[in-house]
């Protein structure tokens, strides 16, 4: 009776479902190393029957209606037999957010679902980044603690008047200059860490000639209109240069590369709310203005 029943089950579950890792993170790296080898077959024993289909679906020829082999079809699919390892630019079982990074959905013989995304690395090989949507939040909550932070920059500059124009103002200028400004006795102001100023590519040059670096994986910089289209550099003291203003100020930051992990721009103002969209193709160059007096009411949700 106990053999008949395994027959049974051998004969009613696919081939693939016995070769299946036990969960996503053992797929994912399964994935990669059948990706790095341009393993067809690797790539099959690691996503299972799902990718297969649409693969060979993908690979039919038009004019004949034919078929390739299933690792045939893998490898036209996923365009193993490029030597740049470009993935094909619609994936039935994926997602591609860009031309690095790609996100892959598992789904296993008794339902469940996972999410694994993957970068280019290296030597142009492919990694695991996320697993699950973990890191993307992870990166996305100390990115948001670093605005906080940048919040916390603004507060005492206006407090201070660090600038020592005679205006309780923000500084709106740029991020950079919550580090790199000169006071009086020509040291920098220092509100903000370096790392942080470092990472404004449209403010770094202005004090330093440094190339600029990403901090946590992000761009920051300032947001140069409200929702209006009104620009916040004003000049309140009339020395002819706009960079604060008297009440208000915006910054953003932005993935330095999209999708890895993070797909989110968050946005922060004079309230101290963080709020995050992924903004897709736009991302490249952050926030341009502030997207409404109710950030919510444009899609952007809060950031804890």
């Amino acid at each position: 009776m106990r053999r008949w029943i395994v027959v049974v089950l051998a004969l009613s579950c696919p081939a693939w479902a016995d070769k299946l890792p036990k969960d996503v993170k053992e797929a994912a790296k399964a994935y990669i190393k059948a990706l790095t080898r341009q393993d067809a077959k690797g790539v099959i024993d690691a996503l299972g029957e799902p990718i297969l289909r649409t693969a060979e679906a993908y690979a039919i020829d038009p004019a004949t209606g034919q078929t390739p082999s299933r690792e045939e079809a893998i490898k036209k699919f996923l365009a193993l037999d490029d030597p740049n390892r470009k993935f094909a630019p619609d994936i039935g079982d994926g997602t591609a957010l860009g031309a690095a990074t790609w996100d892959v959905t598992l789904t296993w013989p008794n339902g469940e679902k996972g999410r694994v995304r993957i970068a280019s690395g290296e030597g142009k090989k492919w990694k695991v980044v996320d697993i699950d949507g973990r890191a993307e939040e992870r990166q996305a909550a100390l990115v948001a603690q670093a605005m906080r932070k940048i919040h916390n920059a603004e507060r005492t500059w206006q407090g201070n008047d660090s600038d020592g124009n005679g205006q309780m103002d923000f500084w709106v200028g740029d991020v950079a200059g919550l580090f790199y400004h000169k006071l009086a006795d020509g040291q920098s102001v220092g509100l903000l860490e370096e790392p942080y100023a470092r990472a404004d590519k449209t403010g770094l040059a202005a004090y330093v000639k440094d190339v600029p670096e990403p901090h946590e994986g992000f761009w920051f910089r300032v947001v140069p209109t409200d929702a209006e289209g009104k620009a916040y550099a004003q000049d309140p003291d009339g020395d002819g240069k706009a960079t604060t203003n008297p009440g208000r100020f915006a910054v953003c930051a932005y993935p330095a590369t999209y999708g890895n992990p993070c797909t989110l721009t968050l946005i922060l103002d004079e309230n101290g709310q963080v709020y995050g969209k992924d903004l897709g193709a736009k991302t490249l160059t952050g926030a341009e203005k502030w997207p409404n007096a109710d950030p919510a009411k444009a899609g952007w949700v809060l950031v804890n």
